[in-house]
């Protein structure tokens, strides 16, 4: 898949969608980590900066990442 910078908020949705729709959490926490990374420092994307961290937290969690 070609990687359009762009649509930053498309590593967003590929993340969610692994990791809620997928059950593929380790797949998903990149592309997570990648959205807060290329947003960080913007207020662009609150909403879904929010919900990257949550789901970055539940992971953690599930990893058992201290």
């Amino acid at each position: 898949m070609r990687e359009d910078n762009n649509h930053i908020q498309t590593e967003f949705i590929k993340g969610a969608l692994m990791y809620k729709k997928l059950n593929k959490p380790i797949e998903a926490y990149p592309r997570l980590v990648k959205f807060l990374n290329l947003t960080s420092g913007s207020d662009n994307y609150s909403l879904l900066r929010i919900k990257s961290k949550e789901y970055i937290r539940e992971i953690d969690n599930l990893i058992e990442v201290n």
